[in-house]
């Protein structure tokens, strides 16, 4: 029985109104076997407030005593399946205002919260999804994806320091994803306490450095995938001034404009032998390429030289581009530095 209900995914749509309370009720009996819960909405929200959204009260409480039966979730993913276009998910709405402020998950490792689209449920839902957020002292691993053209908005009506001062209360908080990069600058423990970071662009960081410059001794893996940060001296040169103990980068973009660049080995020391005395700690390297195989295969001849820039280097990896071609199956390439053993994994 507990294996079984160790997983557990709670799913609201309009139709599913009437069977949910006793669902909900039957989970109450084993909430304390849940260990991964998930919590989403499935209706397509209109473009208009609609009450047929709306968590009815009966739910609102069988929910509460659902979670707060729920003392052994580790991990938490709460997600708005709205469309994108709706100017609130009332369902979501209400469990961000009536529900999630009077739960505590004392064993909670891992949260990931994807449900504010739109500026208008933003504002009407950041000072209570922040009270949850600062509630979750045993949190490591905190992901908040907003949607990056919201930003600024949000900027302006204050949710910044709101969700700050949220964070902040989180001692155990290690690894942190949102495109929010001003929470990175403007919190001084948040610098030295993070170990890992996923950050959207360098552009969004150099500007919210400008309002708060500092550097992030503690960090030591940076995470690119969700950004569109090009490899480039330049890039390289932020990156490395912030970071300063980064150890492994991961999803750093190749353009296909500078494979050239590392071909030609001229060219390649023009550009990279000012990077010689950055990244002394580097040892795994991550990047995406979009490109033909015939170029996958010259940038992975040129990536063998890199340890001339990067004599830690333990890992370059270079992941090729998604395609059904029968001729372009190369997904991952590994290449490894001469002097190197290959059996050796990157973090011994």
């Amino acid at each position: 029985m507990p294996l079984l209900w160790s997983r557990v995914t709670v799913a609201w749509h309009r139709r599913w109104k009437r069977t949910f309370k006793p669902m909900l009720d039957f989970m109450s009996t084993i909430a304390i076997f849940v260990k991964r819960l998930e919590i989403v909405t499935k209706s397509r929200a209109p473009t208009i407030l609609d009450d047929a959204d709306q968590m009815p009260e009966d739910i609102q409480q069988s929910l509460l005593r659902f979670l707060q039966g729920s003392e052994n979730v580790e991990e938490l993913v709460i997600r708005s399946e709205a469309d994108p276009l709706a100017i609130t998910d009332r369902f979501m709405s209400d469990l961000i205002a009536n529900v999630l402020p009077s739960i505590v998950f004392p064993r909670l490792l891992i949260c990931r919260l994807d449900v504010l689209r739109r500026i208008e449920m933003q504002d009407l839902s950041c000072p209570d999804l922040a009270e949850f957020i600062g509630q979750q002292t045993s949190i490591h691993t905190l992901s908040l994806s907003i949607p990056e053209g919201i930003v600024d908005a949000l900027i302006r009506k204050g949710c910044i320091d709101v969700y700050h001062k949220a964070i902040d209360h989180l001692s155990a908080l290690q690894e942190l994803d949102t495109c929010l990069v001003l929470l990175l600058a403007a919190s001084e423990s948040l610098a030295t306490r993070l170990e890992i970071a996923h950050i959207h662009s360098c552009h969004d960081i150099m500007s919210a450095l400008s309002i708060h410059p500092r550097t992030f001794p503690g960090i030591r893996k940076l995470v690119l995938e969700k950004g569109n940060v090009a490899f480039s001296p330049a890039n390289l040169l932020i990156l490395d001034g912030m970071f300063t103990n980064v150890v492994e980068i991961h999803g750093l973009r190749l353009p296909q404009e500078f494979i050239a660049t590392l071909i030609d080995v001229d060219q390649m020391d023009r550009q990279l032998d000012v990077l010689s005395v950055h990244f002394k700690k580097l040892r795994v390297l991550q990047m995406k390429l979009d490109g033909r195989p015939l170029e996958i295969y010259q940038a992975e001849e040129a990536l063998k030289r890199f340890q001339r820039y990067f004599p830690t280097l333990r890992l370059v990896t270079l992941v090729g581009p998604k395609t059904s071609s029968a001729s372009c199956t190369l997904r991952i390439v590994q290449v490894f530095p001469l002097n190197s053993d290959p059996s050796i994994s990157p973090e011994q």
